[in-house]
């Protein structure tokens, strides 16, 4: 396999709410909060809301995936921050993540499967690429968007530190080794090289994907 290609089913449905809220976005921006601290350190519950948009849309529960205006939308995003809540240091680890997720399904009576795999800033303890490559394709492969949890970018210039992101879709190219992850941050679309942030990174991060 030279090129592979590897994208959620349902990204322009779930995720183009622009026709909802009258503004150029794709998926949830944080900067949606009404207060000041929601709008700093939303990332997580952001992403989480995204996710379960997906999920809602997935078990045919479509008429509460996309909100219909701009209010739903906060009221959705307001649902998530209840359960995937920041601390004073926003929410730095996946068990944060993970373990909040799985309160928010259950207030939504879905079931699910947590699937993690942290990238500790320790260096003799992180996975290989291939591992983290083969996780966000695993999650993907079952149409399951994959959270991304960067505390430091590295060489990559377009992802924030201390930031969480919602993976849609990865194109890997054998023959040049790039890997470049497709994610929804803050209202906009980007293109993230995984293996550059894998190679330099200096703090690390981690990966969440649910099976539901």
């Amino acid at each position: 396999m030279e090129e592979a290609h590897i994208a959620l089913q349902y990204v322009e449905e779930v995720f183009q709410i622009s026709k909802y809220t009258g503004e150029p976005v794709i998926g949830y921006n944080q900067e949606w909060y009404p207060t000041q601290w929601q709008r700093t350190s939303g990332c997580g519950p952001t992403s989480a809301c995204n996710i379960m948009s997906y999920m809602l849309y997935g078990t045919c529960r479509r008429s509460q995936a996309v909100p219909e205006t701009r209010d739903a939308c906060i009221q959705a995003m307001e649902q998530a921050w209840m359960h995937v809540t920041p601390g004073e240091e926003g929410m730095p680890s996946t068990r944060m993540y993970r373990d909040g997720f799985i309160n928010y399904a259950k207030d939504l009576c879905i079931e699910v499967e947590a699937h993690v795999l942290d990238v500790p800033d320790e260096l003799s303890q992180r996975p290989s690429f291939e591992t983290v490559h083969s996780f966000v394709v695993q999650g993907l492969l079952i149409d399951a968007p994959v959270a991304f949890l960067n505390l430091c970018n590295g060489d990559v210039c377009n992802l924030d530190r201390w930031h969480w992101v919602t993976i849609v879709a990865l194109s890997y190219d054998e023959e040049s080794g790039r890997d470049i992850v497709i994610v929804l941050d803050e209202g906009h679309v980007r293109e993230i090289d995984l293996k550059l942030w894998s190679d330099t990174t200096l703090r690390g991060g981690g990966f969440v994907y649910f099976d539901y």
